[in-house]
């Protein structure tokens, strides 16, 4: 496989996992219009799909975990962020790493922003939830990759 694509798959991998963690976030979250979570969504597939081709949409996509069969993980391959980010393993690589970091970390940032921002009475407390758990996963990720070196 050359360096271009393996780079692609790469960051495509770093991509969708941080798309997928931050669709999930948002929808917990609960105040993020629909437009913005379609958006996300789209993105994450299209980025899974060039990591990964079909193999991990259709996993992703299917009702129960065919390849548990009474495994302990069972309960936890049902949840859709396990099932899209397992397949992703055979194309992560550095590339990943850095698109998760960064992307994370602007996630939590950014939320941190539109938190001070927000102009109105009741600002949206939820964005501090999410600001503090991509920061934190930002800060624990980088602290794994420097270790890992």
């Amino acid at each position: 496989m050359s360096s271009a694509t393996t780079t692609l798959r790469g960051v495509s991998a770093g991509l969708a996992v941080v798309g997928f963690v931050v669709l999930s976030l948002f929808v917990r979250l609960g105040s993020t219009s629909l437009e913005i979570l379609i958006g996300i969504g789209v993105i994450s597939f299209v980025a899974l799909l060039i990591a990964g081709g079909l193999a991990p949409i259709q996993q992703l996509l299917a009702p129960g975990d065919a390849a548990a069969d009474g495994s302990t993980n069972t309960r936890q391959s049902r949840w859709w962020v396990v099932r899209a980010i397992a397949p992703l393993e055979e194309s992560w690589n550095r590339w990943s790493d850095a698109i998760v970091i960064l992307g994370l970390g602007v996630v939590g940032i950014g939320s941190f922003v539109l938190l001070i921002t927000d102009q109105s009475e009741t600002p949206p407390i939820g964005l501090l939830f999410v600001g503090f758990i991509c920061s934190g996963a930002a800060f624990f990720s980088l602290a794994l990759l420097i270790d890992s070196m």
